[in-house]
């Protein structure tokens, strides 16, 4: 059973007029309204400060010392947070700290001229209830536990004030005690109380005061910490039905964690924590106040112009895809202004044609190409100008796209909806490249991994919702107001003389002037981050199957091969006895193989069953052909097989163990030249035959089996597959119009390999 400590007041006590602003625990927005806090009654005998308000007592019993410990006291705790280097409502310390506050029931209070202002002699006495007091120099903290765990911790430590170890002024002590000292020693504010603490031990023992070097009641972030070392976890707490999150230090929660002020690391690491602790996410549930809402209105911000500034400046796969995916962007054609920076000679006409597609399918008539040769002005001398049209137009946001990104309908319009400062979607991630966000810096203040960036990217479950990063890149909004504070941060003076990064200049920028940055997983599937790693301009999209496996998927796989490879095998097809029929690639995929090899035009002959292309020299069924090998594509059939064609394969025959492919080569069948094959076999154990031409631009080109007695005309993309040798000799009947482009794939022994 709880209990309350009362406070007899034996004097008369001067009222002091802090001139703070309250903050109640159970209201959600700062108030003007100003607190009084009554002062620490003195011993009676000697004058001095009375340990928690009251009279010494006798000794207790280590029982009695036990039971007390057990209990759980009703204790009122207040916060005091000074302006060191000024409050500000948009900075998500304050947003974080005020949280944690509500959260425990504080009362908070800013202190905005950091003055304690006694009031005059002869003014009434306040007799109010003692309480414990937090002070903290700026709001780079959060609390994670109620008063009466302070109270716990200076019981523990024998004290009434504790005083965190390092260089920052901040204290937990007894209200009253700490008030009463300031007025004795005559400082003027709890910033200086603390200093003179500090480094006064006489002081410290007058008003038993000690530094909390056993972590007690306090734990400071720094450049060394990272959650996962040294100790430090973030872990779910069951609450009898319900959890949270709490942060522990050795297996120690303590009620207060603080960043040394000085170092960018800690302040990224209590940015990071303070999103579990601040009472947002819930074990199990994610973000408890996010919005969640399907409306399509909701993203539609026509109330002020938004300036989009998209940059194409390095060469990168897909270019053509992840422009036309900017076109749904759900922002207001007549409220939104487009600038494309291009310095990219070579990709002018596709920028070109993005741009007019703007223009008449969106109806944004006010679209700007910035072609630039050369590496002047500079992509960050260049967003800078772009933040300062948007200031000359009173825009209303300023959305920053990389073109190396492929977003989801209406993703431009959710950024500016939600109305954050700076907020970035959660992009996917393809192989080996750098995050589209990061939550803390690493000791070179480099933007780093946090403990959670692989949850917290996957936005499932209790990973949904909004996340404070120490940097973002590729896709996001900034608010106007933002751009007024903060100007040309795309060449901010980043700490390493050496980086030229314009993304991780804003990004320091912005840290520095305690902007916050968040990255947002409320609503899933948002879009890709490409990779452009060893990309240059005459890289070929289909050729990128390791480097972009999302993006290669999405246009070069057949949607029904996901759902076969998910168990769902009702869309494979059994024309006859041991002869599958696979929907598994694109008629994209189709259309660029036969592309390439029209563009490379190595088409053998077909005349002779001479073919030095082999080790025997010999071809006993020749084709007009051309090997992958010949395509440059060898590579790419390798992907394949280990990620397809296996598949493929296992699922029509489970006993098989083939090892490689021994033959792949485009076939062309017309009329004038090869139009057909006889009856044969391949030399294979089995073979995956894939039609590249859609089957309404030729005829005839059926392959039947006739000891099966079946025969089929595949669409383009279906792969076929069927045994070798043996079994099953088939024909490929002769094309009568147009041209039908196969692929075919043999796969066997290694040992067997023709090439």
């Amino acid at each position: 059973m709880a209990r309350k400590i009362m406070i007899n007041v034996v004097l008369c006590l001067l009222l002091c007029d802090f001139g703070l602003q309250l903050v109640m625990a159970e209201e959600p927005k700062l108030s003007e309204e100003s607190n009084e806090i009554a002062d620490t009654p003195l011993d009676n005998e000697n004058g001095n400060p009375k340990e928690n308000g009251v009279q010494e007592e006798k000794p207790k019993s280590d029982k009695d010392k036990k039971n007390e410990e057990d209990e759980e006291i009703d204790v009122e705790g207040r916060i005091v947070v000074g302006v060191q280097e000024g409050w500000a409502d948009g900075r998500v310390e304050e947003a974080q700290l005020v949280k944690s506050a509500n959260r425990f029931n504080y009362k908070i209070q800013i202190a905005r001229d950091g003055a304690i202002s006694c009031k005059e002699e002869g003014q009434d006495n306040d007799n109010e209830d003692d309480y414990i007091l937090i002070y903290l120099p700026r709001a780079e903290g959060v609390v994670q536990a109620p008063a009466s765990d302070l109270l716990k911790g200076l019981k523990a430590a024998g004290a009434s004030i504790l005083l965190p170890e390092g260089s920052i002024n901040a204290l937990v002590g007894w209200g009253q005690v700490v008030r009463q000292a300031a007025r004795a020693e005559g400082v003027s504010d709890f910033g200086e109380l603390v200093e003179i603490l500090r480094r006064d031990p006489d002081l410290r023992s007058k008003y038993r005061s000690r530094f909390d070097s056993e972590g007690r009641v306090f734990h400071v972030l720094n450049d060394l910490s990272h959650v996962n070392n040294h100790g430090l976890e973030v872990v779910e707490v069951k609450e009898g039905d319900m959890s949270r999150y709490e942060f522990r230090v050795s297996g120690h929660a303590p009620s207060v964690i603080l960043a040394t002020p000085t170092s960018e690391r800690g302040r990224s690491v209590l940015l990071a924590v303070s999103d579990y602790l601040v009472g947002s996410h819930e074990p199990g549930v994610g973000c408890v106040d996010c919005i969640t809402s399907d409306d399509p209105e909701l993203f539609l911000n026509v109330s002020r112009v938004t300036l989009v500034g998209v940059f194409v400046t390095r060469p990168q796969p897909f270019l053509e895809d992840a422009l036309a995916s900017l076109l749904a962007t759900g922002l207001h054609p007549n409220k939104t202004v487009v600038l494309v920076y291009n310095t990219i000679e070579e990709y002018t006409p596709k920028v070109n044609r993005f741009s007019q597609r703007l223009r008449e399918e969106q109806g944004i008539l006010n679209v700007t190409v910035m072609q630039v040769s050369g590496k002047e002005p500079g992509v960050g001398v260049v967003k800078n100008m772009m933040l300062e049209e948007c200031l000359r137009i009173k825009c209303g946001w300023f959305l920053h796209v990389d073109a190396a990104v492929f977003l989801n309908p209406m993703v431009l319009g959710l950024q500016t909806s939600l109305g954050h400062p700076v907020l970035a979607p959660a992009l996917s991630i393809q192989s080996r490249i750098p995050a589209s966000f990061w939550r803390e810096l690493d000791p070179d203040l480099r933007p780093a991994y946090s403990w959670d960036h692989a949850q917290i990217l996957k936005g499932q479950g209790s990973a949904r919702g909004y996340w404070h990063a120490s940097c973002i890149r590729g896709v996001y909004s900034v608010r106007h107001d933002v751009l007024e504070r903060v100007r040309s941060p795309y060449t901010h003076a980043f700490p390493l003389a050496t980086e030229e990064d314009p993304d991780l200049a804003f990004c320091s920028a912005l840290r520095e002037a305690g902007v916050p940055m968040v990255v947002q997983t409320a609503f899933q599937e948002q879009g890709a981050l490409l990779n452009t790693s060893g990309h240059d301009i005459g890289t070929r999209d289909i050729t990128t199957f390791s480097s972009n496996p999302l993006l290669w998927h999405l246009f070069y796989v057949h949607p029904d091969y996901n759902k076969i490879m998910g168990g769902e095998f009702s869309f494979v097809d059994r024309p006859c006895y041991e002869v599958y029929v696979f929907p598994t690639f694109s008629q994209r995929f189709a259309a660029e193989l036969v592309q390439i090899a029209n563009s490379v035009n190595q088409w053998s002959t077909g005349t002779t069953k001479q073919d030095m292309r082999k080790k025997n020299g010999v071809e006993e069924v020749p084709t007009v052909d051309q090997w992958f090998s010949q395509l440059g594509l060898d590579n790419l059939m390798d992907e394949l097989f280990g990620s397809v064609f296996q598949n493929l394969e296992m699922l029509a025959y489970p006993s098989s163990y083939p090892d490689a492919i021994t033959l792949s080569l485009i076939a062309r069948f017309k009329a004038d030249e090869v139009p057909g094959l006889s009856k044969h076999n391949d030399a294979s154990v089995a073979t995956l035959a894939i039609n590249l031409t859609p089957s309404e631009l030729y005829k005839g080109g059926e392959v039947e089996f006739p000891v099966q007695e079946c025969r089929i005309k595949p669409e383009a993309g279906q792969v076929l597959v069927y045994p070798g040798r043996l079994t099953h000799p088939k024909i490929f009947h002769n094309v009568t119009e147009g041209i039908l482009h196969r692929a075919i794939i043999m796969i066997d022994s290694k040992d067997k390999m023709l090439d």
